[in-house]
């Protein structure tokens, strides 16, 4: 029988300063720029995921629905292309001005927290490596794993590794 089984990330587009009306804090000024998420999306190396974490079981994933009825094809995209993440990000203006290795743009840095279930390997593993794969991009990513309870308090302005399966 075949499955949909997709992880990946879901980052909070919208920019800080808004709260939900339980005053959980929504949105993230770096996530929301659209050159850091087109810049991980084309940067991430989705077979090098499979056969790194996933050990080849698996296929690399483009949208949360490949290979449902529903999907088309040509939201595959070229991925694990540093060069040309690296160039959309500079023309964004983001640039290492102080020599760290983590890009700015004015005074906001290109760092966020990846949040994952705690008790999730696979998760947690997948986190990590783009975490590394990102690295040198100029892109901070501090992955963190917690319970459910505190990633709901913390996804409106974080962004989180998520899961879907059919």
């Amino acid at each position: 029988v075949k499955t949909v089984d997709n992880r990946g990330i879901a980052f909070p587009y919208g920019k800080s300063g808004d709260f939900t009306s339980d005053g959980l804090p929504i949105g993230n000024d770096v996530t929301a720029d659209p050159a850091i998420r087109h810049a991980i999306n084309i940067a991430v190396d989705r077979q090098g995921l499979v056969d790194g974490v996933l050990e080849g079981h698996g296929t690399p994933a483009y949208t949360s629905v490949d290979g449902l009825p529903w999907w088309h094809p040509d939201t595959v995209i070229d991925d694990d292309d540093l060069d040309g993440a690296r160039k959309l990000l500079k023309d964004a203006g983001w640039e290492d001005t102080d020599g760290d290795g983590i890009l700015e743009n004015g005074a906001l840095k290109a760092e966020f927290n990846l949040y994952y279930v705690a008790d999730d390997l696979i998760r947690q593993s997948l986190s990590i490596a783009v975490a590394d794969m990102m690295k040198p991009l100029g892109i901070k990513i501090k992955v963190e794993g917690a319970s459910w309870d505190i990633i709901e308090k913390n996804m409106f302005s974080n962004a989180v590794l998520m899961g879907k399966g059919e």
